[in-house]
């Protein structure tokens, strides 16, 4: 292999190792804790109130504007959680939320119902 196609394959190497660990990547992906989001640029896991043992997702701060998920058509949206701006996926029963992902039924601090997308029960961060 010459120097050149040598040098081209490394670089590559390193650009797709680099967009595993790309925050944007994991975006709204399943989580236990907030240091694994943390360590890829996000801010916080979000876990609903009601199943802390339970796996919740990654959130970044909130962006004008909160960033889509990859899949599905589930609403982007901020929201204060304590005391921290984060984006979630808002939806209802004609939402489809990205893949390994449901649509559950959440208070948002307020006796308000709003319904966010969660990992479902049998999701493995």
């Amino acid at each position: 292999m010459s120097r050149a196609l040598l040098t081209i394959a490394v670089a590559l190497s390193g650009a797709l190792l680099a967009a595993c660990f790309d925050g944007d990547a994991l975006v709204y992906a399943p989580c236990r804790s907030s240091e694994a989001c943390r360590s890829a640029g996000l801010v916080a896991c979000v876990i609903r109130p009601d199943e802390g043992d339970e796996p919740g997702f990654c959130a970044p701060e909130c962006d004008d504007p909160c960033p889509s998920a990859l899949d599905g058509d589930a609403s982007p949206r901020c929201m204060e959680i304590a005391g921290e701006s984060l984006c979630v996926l808002e939806c209802d029963v004609n939402t489809i939320c990205p893949d390994g992902l449901v649509c559950s039924d959440v208070g948002d601090g307020s006796d308000q119902a709003i319904s966010l997308c969660f990992p479902a029960d049998e999701a493995t961060p």
